[in-house]
């Protein structure tokens, strides 16, 4: 089902429909490239990067929203803006944006997925030897990506536990973790989830 629906549990809930982005690109990854038929596999490949600028560039007009943070990356790698994706990925805005959204665990997810990605697509472009690759430091790319994720993770840490720090000579900063709600340690433990998957 590409489409799950919520359950009407009671007076207060409503019913709504959540649209599973990742179940369609794997659909459409498998019309496309998928074993049943290679008639898609030729018009893919002639179009991709065009779709993929479009779905850019429409992204670009439209602003954040769900799609569009787990998302724009991958279109715009794979429009062939290698260098805009790296610059996306380190962007203020777009990572807090994408932390608040997709959560700290699910945006660092996202992170790691689409520098791996790219990282791929860099190697295969190179493996086939297009002469169109911008210059890129991919190095300098990964840990700006991931030390933004990594810094917007600590804010996130330092506003929850703010008010519930007491400084300890010898130990450093204590956090009473006692005195936050299940909200806040469920989102520390989210936080530190994503601490872990970006290292």
């Amino acid at each position: 089902d590409l489409i799950g629906s919520s359950q009407k549990f009671d007076s207060r809930t409503i019913e709504c429909l959540k649209v599973h982005d990742e179940m369609h690109q794997q659909y459409g990854e498998y019309m496309a490239w998928g074993d049943h038929n290679a008639s898609f596999r030729s018009t893919i490949e002639m179009n991709e990067q065009h779709w993929n600028y479009a779905v850019m560039k429409a992204c670009e007009e439209v602003g954040s929203n769900i799609y569009t943070l787990r998302m724009l990356p991958l279109n715009t790698m794979r429009a062939n803006h290698i260098k805009e994706t790296f610059e996306l990925l380190k962007e203020k805005t777009f990572v807090r944006r994408r932390v608040r959204i997709l959560g700290a665990s699910g945006a660092a997810n996202a992170h790691v997925t689409d520098v791996d990605e790219l990282l791929r697509l860099i190697e295969e472009r190179i493996d086939d030897d297009e002469a169109d690759i911008e210059p890129i430091d991919e190095q300098d790319g990964v840990l700006n990506s991931y030390q933004q994720v990594k810094k917007y993770c600590l804010h996130v840490t330092n506003e929850l536990t703010k008010h519930h720090t007491e400084v300890d000579g010898e130990d450093g900063a204590v956090i009473d973790v006692s005195a936050l709600s299940k909200a806040a340690l469920a989102k520390l433990a989210d936080a530190g989830d994503a601490m872990h998957l970006i290292g």
